[in-house]
């Protein structure tokens, strides 16, 4: 899970595009492409272990985020 959040992260570009105009970021992130980037394929592959995994990718998944939520306020 930790990797495929690593990979789903936002670039830079799209994070300025966002600070612009979040409808045009929308837009763009939910627009047919023919480009399938590590973050898309990140969330396909989140998706395709909880049909597989069931339970045990959703708690993988709330794992990473509760310790990765710590790690922020313990900053």
């Amino acid at each position: 899970m930790k990797l495929a959040a690593s990979y789903a992260q936002i670039t830079t570009e799209e994070e300025g595009l966002w600070d612009i105009d979040v409808n045009l970021f929308l837009s763009e992130e939910t627009s047919v492409t023919a480009n399938y980037t590590p973050r898309t394929c990140s969330g396909d592959l989140v998706v395709k272990l909880g049909e597989w995994l069931k339970n045990t990718a959703a708690e993988g998944l709330m794992a990473y985020v509760n310790a990765m939520f710590a790690d922020a306020s313990s900053t």
